[in-house]
């Protein structure tokens, strides 16, 4: 203003208009009458706003012609008009707009239309003065829906699958309901404009898309990232399940009787369909852990009968359980791994045996004369998450029983109590199965465990070792 005289010109016009109706506020009009008869109103708070308001209009209109020729022109204007708009503040509902507020926004339409010259750049700005004015209502229940659209599809993909597991916590914290995420450097404040209903189902259909086609089967094989196929079928077979009950069943028949029918029946087809599917997978998976299992036992036979080992240690015996499974496992004694049970040096397993999917199975041996029960909780706390810091699928424990005749089927019956009724195990114990073995001086345990939402399994083997004296 003190080298234009036109802006000189317009500000002293500006000034002296506002000053003159000043005068007659706050009884200019009946909603600022209003403001008369409150206690907390005190016209001396507003003696200053015909000059702030003139310096306001003159400085706005100066920022635009500063910026409106330059390529970052919106964020410059717009955060600026909004941050102007917003040093207005307002009066209660029901007395009246901010003070001259409706004077600034005017006179600014009215040098912006003359004096910018880009008409495209001109209706932009006229249009968010517009919309500061006049806002369009959003429905309160605009972000629950997208949150329900959200959360519908989140349970429907399958995260459960282990190709998607380390994105679900990635989409369960990133939610994408809002756009256009932006700081207004001259308030502060950070706003986002939420998506509409059709933005973010097309999102989600998106990102479903681009997910399936960057991570499949084809190319996890390509990266020699599957590996048992039995494995990944299976978990296949299970998820496609799975989809199938989490839409549930409805039927759209008028009559109640038929509905259920039809649901039932559907249900009944779906079921004996997953039976069949299922089947040839499970029986292979089993097939190839009690490959495994057989050869522990048939080394354990092996052992058992040799009766140079019915006097030796506990260690003794597992070296020779082991070497006879080198024929066909790559086997290992007494190795290190996780820590040990004090947790001050490092864990030394018994036995780790290697399968041909390069799967690691370990095992934990000792001598047992009668229900020790702190020798058993001890060897088995260590197998379990001492040693184990990765979570093996499935772990053995083989017990030397160095009992007497007719007492061994007593410790099995003891043993077995134990395990299910007082042992607290490291990870919460599910189910417990009796194993068929082909000889009497032999028992298996199976028993399931939860470790990280995922099922792990211990195979307790107990032998009777004939006692020498």
């Amino acid at each position: 203003m003190e080298n234009c005289e036109n802006c000189k010109a317009t500000y002293e016009n500006e000034l002296a208009r506002l000053t003159k109706k000043f005068e007659r506020f706050p009884l200019c009009c009946a909603a600022h009458s209003r403001l008369a008869n409150e206690k907390w109103f005190n016209r001396k708070d507003f003696e200053s706003v015909p000059s702030l308001n003139a310096e306001k209009l003159i400085y706005t209109y100066h920022h635009i012609l500063q910026f409106v020729y330059n390529d970052r022109w919106r964020q410059e204007v717009f955060d600026f008009l909004e941050y102007m708009f917003n040093t207005f503040g307002s009066f209660p509902v029901d007395y009246g707009e901010s003070l001259f507020f409706g004077d600034f926004a005017d006179n600014l339409v009215s040098l912006i239309d003359n004096g910018i010259t880009d008409q495209s750049k001109k209706e932009e700005i006229l249009k968010f003065i517009t919309g500061f004015r006049n806002p369009t209502p959003k429905s309160k229940s605009d972000f629950n829906i997208l949150v329900a659209i959200y959360n519908k599809w989140h349970k429907t993909f399958p995260f459960e699958l282990s190709f998607f597991s380390k994105l679900k916590e990635h989409f369960e914290n990133n939610i994408p309901i809002v756009d256009n995420l932006h700081t207004n450097k001259y308030l502060g404040l950070t706003k986002a404009r939420l998506k509409t209903q059709q933005e973010l189902i097309n999102l989600l259909i998106s990102i479903t898309e681009t997910i399936l086609l960057e991570v499949n089967t084809q190319k996890l094989y390509e990266l020699g990232v599957i590996t048992d196929f039995d494995k990944t079928e299976m978990e296949l077979v299970l998820q496609e399940r799975k989809q199938k009950l989490k839409e549930g069943y409805r039927n759209s028949s008028k009559s109640s009787d038929t509905q259920y029918r039809k649901i039932l029946k559907e249900w009944f087809k779906d079921e004996i369909s997953f039976i069949q599917k299922i089947r040839p997978v499970a029986e292979r998976i089993a097939k190839k852990e009690m490959a495994l299992l057989d050869a522990i036992l048939m080394a354990c036979c092996k052992m058992q009968e040799n009766k140079v080992f019915w006097n030796a240690d506990e260690n003794t015996r597992t070296r020779q359980i082991l070497d006879l499974l080198s024929t066909n496992f790559f086997t290992k004694d007494q190795s290190m791994y996780g820590v040990s049970g004090t947790g001050k040096k490092q864990g030394e397993v018994d036995g780790v045996i290697t399968d041909s999917n390069q799967t690691e199975h370990f095992v934990e041996a000792f001598n047992l004369e009668g229900m020790n029960r702190k020798v058993i909780k001890n060897h088995i706390h260590k197998l379990e998450s001492n040693y184990d810091s990765k979570g093996l699928p499935y772990k053995y424990v083989i017990i030397y029983c160095n009992v007497e005749d007719g007492k061994f089927n007593q410790l099995h019956v003891d043993y077995k109590a134990y395990i299910t009724g007082e042992l607290e195990f490291q990870f919460i114990l599910k189910e417990t199965v009796d194993m068929d073995t082909h000889y009497t001086n032999m028992r298996v345990l199976k028993t399931c465990h939860k470790r990280e939402n995922k099922n792990v399994f211990l195979h307790h083997i107990l032998i009777k070792m004939p006692v020498v004296s």
